[in-house]
């Protein structure tokens, strides 16, 4: 059975205490534990051309804002971020020099628990913040996103991304 609205159950999927995997069922909002394993981050934003912010963004303010709902644990979004600026693909280079001059993440998630893991796991903090936030809850959306704005005097977002969550919010919350 599904979760009614509002429901609490947002969490990465539990494991039951009887079985040894997660209850089938458990993700109802796309929020697998354990996702970047069968969908590798690489192979993902390897399909991004090449300087892309440049090309959509010539003139625009630094540091872009980007936007990036329904993070997971975070391992995309790095991959991301690393992808846009063109750098190396180790999750261990320092943040990079003028790297966060250049561009600034959001990146948040309906699980608390994936959001933790991706704040811990981190290489760039200075660059990439992580929120906890069902993007469909308006009383949560917009005090979470114009107080992120406010800290750059902006109002908007240069550039989002929706990866694999499109099909989880239509699921749970129809088509309004």
């Amino acid at each position: 059975s599904r979760p009614a609205r509002g429901s609490s159950l947002k969490m990465a999927a539990p494991m039951s205490r009887e079985s040894r995997g997660p209850e089938p069922g458990a993700a109802p909002y796309g929020n697998f534990p354990n996702y970047s394993r069968f969908h590798p981050p690489e192979g993902r934003v390897s399909l991004l051309p090449q300087g892309l912010l440049r090309s959509l963004f010539p003139t625009a303010p630094r540091p872009l804002l980007g936007l990036d709902v329904g993070c997971n644990s975070g391992e995309l979004s790095v991959a991301l971020y690393q992808h846009l600026l063109g750098l190396q693909d180790s999750n261990s280079s320092p943040e990079p020099p003028g790297g966060g001059k250049e561009l600034k993440l959001l990146c948040c998630d309906i699980d608390p628990e994936l959001i933790r893991r991706a704040q811990q796991s981190s290489p760039f903090p200075a660059s990439i913040s992580f929120a906890n936030l069902d993007i469909m809850d308006a009383g949560a959306r917009e005090p979470c996103l114009s107080s992120y704005l406010q800290r750059f005097g902006r109002s908007s977002f240069d550039i989002g991304f929706c990866m694999s969550v499109t099909m989880w919010i239509h699921l749970n919350h129809g088509d309004r």
